[in-house]
């Protein structure tokens, strides 16, 4: 293989792999975004659990309830949207993995054509 083709093959897979690297990047902001969401709800929760147990007037008109039913669809919405992110984030490994190697794989192939090169270019 020419050595131009080679250049070519490897700008290609590099720009592939930034691509693929950059999704999962995107991925990982996310679940994060997420996870700082449902500690933050748990803290809420938590929060919540000690001014009920201190029987505040919330519990005297109802509200605890619809607090807790808040919560639980909330929970429930930030667990979804997590799982969606952690499934695409799976996916993405895939790629980014295999982008990493054709990466790996064209250096290699570049670094043994140059010292082929190289030895041949002693011989003479």
């Amino acid at each position: 293989m020419k050595t131009a083709q080679l250049n070519d093959l490897k700008s290609v897979s590099e720009v592939l792999y930034h691509r693929e690297h950059n999704a999962i990047h995107v991925l990982l902001i996310e679940e994060g975004r997420l996870r700082t969401a449902l500690m933050q709800l748990d803290q809420q929760a938590s929060d919540a659990r000690k001014d009920l147990q201190q029987g505040d007037a919330m519990q005297r008109i109802g509200a605890d309830i619809v607090w807790q039913r808040w919560l639980t669809r909330s929970r429930r919405a930030l667990n979804m949207e997590l799982a969606t992110v952690l499934a695409q984030k799976s996916n993405a490994m895939v790629r980014v993995r295999a982008a990493f190697g054709r990466k790996e794989a064209i250096n290699q192939i570049m670094a043994a054509a140059q010292l082929e090169k190289a030895r041949k270019s002693r011989r003479f």
